[in-house]
Formats: structure tokens, sequence, C-alpha cells
């Protein structure tokens, strides 16, 4: 996770010195979605049979001009280091920093039952995060009522399942 890590930020911070973090997060996805199509070029990439230089002839025939040069250098780097696995992830960190440096959070959020209007509950946690929220909204209804919202590492249990998940234990712990 480190090196996805590692990867992105680099990746991140010369898309901001260069005003180009759009087009930047733009091949990450393109570069991704190949994969994803694809995903018999993870084994081609991770074989250590086929010369590098063949793996990133491929990519460069692949991207057909439409990846940004840093992604298609990212992408070599990668293959030289037998890594191109760690791709996906590297798009997903990425797209949290831009998002992050935006001052916008992605908020998972599962509900009992769909709502109609989610504005109140994006304005109760903007004013926890102080941050514009943007939902990814699940249903669950084992939820019984209620919400939990997962905010990077920061889990919130609003829901009637958890106050009386709560409530019992509180009450074994008392016997």
């Amino acid at each position: 996770m480190l090196a996805v890590r590692s990867y992105a930020r680099a990746v991140f911070e010369l898309g901001r010195s260069r005003d180009r973090t759009d087009a930047y997060g733009d091949g990450l996805a393109k570069a991704t979605g190949i994969l994803k199509q694809y995903p018999e070029l993870i084994e081609f990439f991770n074989n250590p049979s086929i010369p590098d230089g063949e793996k990133k002839s491929l990519v460069e025939d692949i991207s057909e001009g439409h990846i940004p040069v840093t992604i298609l250098r990212l992408l070599y780097l990668l293959i030289d280091k037998g890594r191109v696995s760690l791709l996906p992830g590297i798009k997903v960190e990425y797209d949290k920093m831009v998002l992050a440096s935006r001052n916008r959070v992605v908020c998972q959020v599962s509900v009992a039952a769909e709502l109609d209007d989610y504005s109140e509950l994006t304005e109760y946690l903007a004013g926890l995060t102080g941050a514009e929220v943007i939902l990814e909204v699940s249903v669950d209804p084992s939820l019984l009522g209620g919400f939990t919202a997962r905010i990077g590492d920061r889990i919130i249990d609003a829901s009637i399942k958890g106050n009386l998940d709560k409530m019992r234990q509180s009450i074994w712990q008392g016997v």
C-alpha cells in the first residue's frame, strides 16, 4: 500500500505543478480501464520471459496517443519494476489526493431505505468533515433505520442496529 501511495503522490505532485491533474487522472482512468477490460494483460506484463521493450511497445500501441506522456512513463516504470498490477490502486489513491486538494471527500453511506433527498445527510456530513461531501449510497435494510458512513478511516454509525448493539453490549458489561 505504501508503494501505491508513493506512486500516486509522485504523479499527483507532478500533475499539480504542471496544472494537469485532470489530464493525468483521465490518463490513469484510461490505462486502468484497459487493464480491467483485458485482465490477461496483467499476466502479460508480469511474465518475466517477455522483454520489457515488447511490453512497453504494447503499452504505446494500446494508448494510441490518448494517454499523457507522464502516465506512459509511469506505466514504463511499473513494467520495469514488475508492478503493473498496482495501477488500479494508484488510480484510487490519486483520485483521493485530487479530491482532498479541492476540499472534497467521498463518503460511503449505507441507509436502511432509499431516501428521496440526501441534502440533509450531505450537510450533516459536510459539517463533520469541513469539506464538500460526495455521497456513494447503498441500501442495507439490516440497519433497521438511520445510516452508517465511512469517510476515509472514520466510521460513523447512526443506525438503529448500531444503537441496539451498543445497548446490548452495555447490558452485558453491566452484568
